[in-house]
């Protein structure tokens, strides 16, 4: 007989503070330690460019005072799967580039 193997996903603290937002449907992020991290997020419909670009702020802030050195928060779909297929644990090299493109597309 078989143990069955049962797999637990560990949130860490920038799971668990995404999670709780309530605008958030999805998300994923890639990060190099505490260097550099890009987050991907599908939200709720919001309909003006200043509240989701006040949204975007707000958790680009609570992930600076986590302790992140450079943040950057898009909506756009595109970098959303770049950042999925990236996976959570990048290079500082890869997750600087994907930063950069975040940049680039605001």
């Amino acid at each position: 007989m078989y143990a069955q193997q049962q797999t637990v996903a560990v949130l860490d603290e920038t799971d668990l503070y995404i999670s709780s937002l309530p605008e958030v449907t999805e998300w994923c992020y890639s990060a190099s330690g505490k260097d550099a991290i890009a987050v991907g997020l599908i939200t709720k419909p919001m309909f003006t460019l200043s509240a989701i670009n006040a949204f975007r702020e707000s958790v680009k802030k609570a992930l600076t005072d986590m302790g992140y050195a450079r943040v950057e928060v898009t909506t756009d779909a595109d970098l959303y799967y770049a950042i999925s297929k990236q996976g959570k644990q990048g290079t500082a090299e890869q997750v600087e580039r994907l930063c950069d493109m975040a940049q680039k597309r605001r």
